[in-house]
């Protein structure tokens, strides 16, 4: 079984017109969302392997952030550029292409992109877009992560961090 974990940025710092959107920080509401999606998590007390996230500033935080939280130092934080301002079928190819060893993966990008992707998944299911900083799990019944466009998927959650 593999779970993917699902998660919108945290609420960023506009910051005026002199910051380009891919260089917005989080702002203090974003860096207590981030805060508080970590200790979610680490309540769930999953061995999570790695994160993938949006090389955007916003999200390389949130992602430092939830990994200084969860206390899993063998995690890794992997930025991938393609994950900025992406697509569900992005999103997807990110995810099939997870190394098969991780069993618990976090994606970490933006909207509206994620909230798409999440959609895809459950057609017919009338799922909430994501706010900043929330989260969806996803259990997949597969050994690799190539298997999930077709893998019997199942919404473990949807956390909101407020």
């Amino acid at each position: 079984m593999k779970i993917l974990l699902l998660i919108r940025h945290a609420h960023s710092d506009w910051g005026g017109f002199q910051i380009t959107d891919h260089k917005r920080p989080l702002s203090k509401t974003g860096q207590q969302e981030a805060l508080n999606s970590g200790l979610f998590l680490k309540n769930q007390s999953w061995n999570i392997n790695g994160f993938i996230h949006s090389d955007a500033r916003r999200t390389t935080e949130t992602a430092a952030i939830i990994h200084s939280v969860i206390e899993q130092p063998a995690a890794v934080i992997i930025p991938e550029p393609r994950l900025y301002a992406s697509s569900p079928e992005t999103i997807e190819s990110a995810v099939i292409a997870l190394p098969d060893s991780w069993s618990v993966a976090g994606i970490i990008c933006h909207n509206p992109g994620i909230s798409d992707f999440l959609r895809s998944l459950f057609p017919g299911r009338s799922l909430q877009a994501f706010s900043p900083g929330s989260m969806a799990a996803i259990s997949m019944d597969a050994k690799r992560w190539v298997e999930f466009p077709y893998a019997e998927k199942n919404l473990l959650f949807f956390h909101h961090p407020g």
